[in-house]
């Protein structure tokens, strides 16, 4: 068996993911609970022997439906909107729906990774230390007419706390099953159990990840603090924008 996960776009969304804080609205309200009533695909989607993380390209997308421990629902998309400024740099957009917010963010990204493996007796061991160096992100909150752009400056001076992340984070595959989410069933679901720790905050992680999957390649998981996400949707043919109005550009 050959193992190589792509961690850090798993783990990010679940470790800046934000629990909402405004009123319910009537309407997003509706749109979670219609994808919470979308019946499972019945589409197969082979396995493999082997894992190996899909290449980052334009295009990629993840579509997840997330319930906390309380049953409240939100969701969150993301997508590889097109190539950075470099050899491992992608803009990256993520639309976030809570009950009571929809947002939207593009970064641009820069990703460097050190990455160990080892085998043991059922299962396998990975280990990456990983830098996520965000270089410019916009910004589109929902009713705003325009999406803005941060300025360099302000980028600058998050520093650690997200302008550049490093993360230990430590894998470990158990073994495989058949895993049926609304996306469709993903035959011999690679079984992981991950903890990723950054200098602001430290996540559990529980689930299975399958290649066919771009980005994280996450198929269903259960945080540590009871939050489960699943798969609904998943391809390689994303061409349009999440931002939907005219961005105002720092630069």
């Amino acid at each position: 068996m050959k193992i190589k996960l792509r961690s850090l776009i798993s783990s990010l969304p679940l470790l800046l993911s934000m629990s909402c804080t405004s009123s319910p609205d009537p309407k997003l309200v509706s749109e979670l609970d219609a994808l919470a009533r979308t019946p499972a695909k019945t589409a197969t989607i082979p396995g493999a022997a082997n894992y190996t993380a899909m290449p980052i390209k334009a295009g990629q997308w993840v579509h997840y439906l997330i319930t906390d421990k309380d049953g409240h629902r939100s969701s969150m998309r993301q997508q590889v909107w097109s190539k950075g400024d470099g050899p491992e740099s992608f803009w990256f957009e993520m639309e976030s729906i809570t009950p009571g917010s929809r947002s939207t963010t593009r970064s641009l990204i820069s990703i460097s990774e050190d990455a160990r493996q080892k085998a043991k007796p059922g299962r396998y061991e990975y280990t990456a230390d990983q830098f996520v160096k965000i270089k410019r992100l916009i910004d589109w909150r929902q009713g705003n007419s325009q999406a803005d752009e941060l300025p360099p400056v302000a980028v600058q001076m998050m520093g650690g706390a997200i302008g550049k992340i490093s993360f230990l984070s430590a894998s470990r595959i158990h073994g495989q099953t058949n895993t049926t989410v609304k996306a469709g069933t993903f035959q011999r679901c690679f079984q992981m159990d991950s903890t990723v720790t950054t200098s602001f905050a430290t996540s559990g992680i529980k689930g299975c990840v399958h290649p066919a999957v771009p980005l994280s390649g996450l198929v269903q998981a259960e945080d540590d603090k009871g939050s489960k996400w699943e798969l609904i949707g998943f391809g390689t043919d994303a061409k349009d924008s999440l931002i939907k109005v005219p961005v105002k550009s720092s630069y």
